[in-house]
């Protein structure tokens, strides 16, 4: 997510569509969604009591959330009080890790590998887990009811477009859709007011992309690292196996992405969107997630050739480089003076992602953790 931030102003796309830097954020939660099965699987094989575990889980969503608050007080010219943005991209972090890890708590009993089950790995699995698919089932329904059926006052049914001047001005203050307006109903002021797509579509009205409607389906992205945590511990003893699944996953959740969108990055039944969190954004970044974690698979699990590094230091201290990279991101050499073009704003991202993964390194070395 350091990448995303260092970039978010120039290198993610205005609204729909798909850029590089979209990726980033998906990618870190498909993973969280794997840390929760692994953590969860540790603390089991310790005999934790599920009561201390969904303590800590809570304890963690709640400490998530408010350093998600007070980032957001970070303001130029000091922050207005009245209207301190309550959403975030660290309380979304919060929210579907807790989703994920109460059902992962509740549901899922101590795994071993699949050897032991023989060819009924997966059923001994879905005897656990049917409830969380069940979840899942229905936070994608009340978001595709939310989205497609609620009226919006002055806006067409089903309405996802950017509003200001898209559409050739027809629905000014339409922004978001059924999502932007939730989010101006309950948070008022307390919301982004400057969202990627105000410089090209001039929109008039304020949209949070990690706002409530969306926070539904981003529990689906890291429940589909779930999945893919599931698959790595049952199927440990057999690497093939462990690669077919995640491939296989793959296709399947890139076909369904792209069916919903009809192949087309802007359009379709479900237009792929960063910015409402849209299903079809859920099915093709969990997509290449899994393609993702297959090749790291391989790399490191299976075939030794790499040990992971820089990126293994930087991930033992994710929230404090998150954290450093919010308050120190005017400060050079993470920020500087440059163009807006693509290739000076990447330029300064790299330089700046670089520097905060030279600062984990040397946390790493110095065996110095910072965790909540």
């Amino acid at each position: 997510c350091v990448l995303q931030k260092l970039g978010s102003s120039g290198i993610n796309a205005e609204y729909g569509g798909l850029s590089l830097a979209d990726f980033v954020f998906p990618w870190f939660m498909f993973m969280v969604g794997v840390s929760i099965v692994l953590s969860v699987q540790s603390q089991l094989k310790r005999n934790t009591p599920k009561k201390v575990m969904l303590k800590k889980v809570t304890v963690r969503f709640i400490k998530l959330f408010l350093i998600g608050v007070f980032l957001n007080t970070s303001v130029p010219g000091g922050v207005e009080l009245t209207a301190v943005r309550i959403p975030g991209v660290l309380q979304r972090i919060g929210f579907t890790y807790f989703v994920c890890s109460i059902l992962e708590v509740l549901f899922v009993p101590r795994l071993s590998g699949a050897e032991n089950y023989g060819q009924g790995w997966l059923t001994y699995l879905l005897r656990y887990t049917w409830p969380q698919l069940i979840v899942m089932v229905l936070l994608t329904a009340i978001w595709c009811v939310v989205t497609f059926v609620l009226p919006v006052p002055g806006c067409p049914v089903g309405y996802l477009g950017p509003g200001g001047i898209g559409d050739g001005g027809e629905h000014v203050n339409c922004t978001g859709g059924a999502a932007g307006y939730i989010d101006r109903l309950i948070w008022g002021k307390h919301m982004y007011q400057h969202p990627t797509c105000k410089p090209m579509y001039h929109t008039v009205v304020a949209h949070d992309p990690e706002g409530l409607l969306g926070s539904l389906t981003a529990v689906l992205t890291v429940y589909s690292g779930v999945i893919a945590g599931h698959i790595v511990v049952m199927l440990k003893g057999n690497k093939a196996t462990v690669l077919t699944w995640l491939l296989g996953f793959t296709v399947v959740s890139l076909a369904a992405g792209l069916t919903m969108a009809k192949g087309s990055l802007t359009g379709g039944w479900v237009p792929i969107n960063k910015n409402l969190w849209t299903v079809s954004f859920v099915a093709v970044t969990s997509a290449s997630a899994y393609f993702l974690l297959a090749l790291i698979y391989v790399l490191v699990d299976w075939k030794n050739i790499w040990c992971g590094a820089p990126f293994k230091s930087a991930g033992k201290n994710p929230l404090f480089l998150y954290v450093g990279s919010y308050i120190l991101y005017n400060y050079f050499p993470f920020n500087w003076s440059t163009d807006d073009s693509h290739g000076m704003l990447l330029l300064q991202s790299s330089v700046g992602t670089a520097a905060w993964l030279l600062v984990g390194y040397y946390l790493d070395k110095k065996k110095k953790y910072y965790k909540i």
